[in-house]
């Protein structure tokens, strides 16, 4: 098991060592062989990458959006706390991120395709230990 990273500090300092923490990944093996870049790709390939989208992510820019982000987080927590019972990741966090990108993007059209490409898009981590995530949902879900 590797070194657990904890708090703003250690993410960042992680963040910059690619070398031992490397984004460089081979791409889901089940649907697709190529990358997402810039996300899969380390320093410094992903340079310009970031250079082109800083512009759209940074916090001058996503700064006005921040009531729509709360907004959406307010709607999610009343409706599950309608629902009563939920699981995090899949019925709050997963949402919540897909939710801000369709906001960030002016694409809230694309939100539902979006939202059935599941939790094994956001899931590197299985497919670099061979897991079939789907196998592991579906018996999940019986």
């Amino acid at each position: 098991m590797g070194k657990e990273i904890r708090g703003y500090n250690e993410v960042r300092e992680a963040a910059r060592d690619w070398e031992t923490y490397s984004s460089d990944l081979l791409g889901d093996r089940d649907v697709r062989d190529y990358l997402q870049l810039p996300l899969e790709a380390d320093p410094p390939r992903h340079t310009k990458f970031r250079m082109a989208l800083n512009p759209v992510f940074s916090p001058g820019a996503l700064r006005p959006l921040a009531p729509d982000f709360e907004a959406l987080a307010k709607r999610l927590v009343g409706e599950l706390k309608a629902k009563g019972t939920f699981e995090v990741l899949e019925d709050l966090v997963i949402p919540y991120v897909i939710g801000c990108l369709a906001i960030i993007y002016k694409r809230p059209q694309d939100y539902a395709e979006w939202r059935s490409w599941g939790p094994d898009v956001w899931n590197a981590a299985a497919y670099q230990r061979g897991e079939d995530v789907h196998a592991a949902e579906e018996a999940h879900r019986d």
